[in-house]
């Protein structure tokens, strides 16, 4: 089944190594795991056409650094 990843998270699934980011859509086959994310709240079931679509990507701003003295 489709879900959508509401929470980034990274780590092994069944000996596999899996990463997700917010917005993306994912597939997971044990249902015992697909269990855990749902109840934990980092995916919700994307079984329809407008959770596909809606993946987003976001602007990320560097990080300003700290101006030297004398600067």
């Amino acid at each position: 089944m489709n879900y959508k990843v509401l929470v980034s998270f990274s780590g092994l699934i069944n000996n596999f190594s899996v990463s997700a980011f917010v917005g993306a859509i994912i597939s997971i086959s044990d249902e015992s795991v697909a269990k855990d994310l749902l109840k934990a709240g980092y995916i919700k079931p994307a079984d329809s056409a407008d959770d596909v679509a809606e993946v987003k990507t976001e602007e990320v701003k560097p990080k300003r650094g700290r101006a030297k003295k004398g600067e």
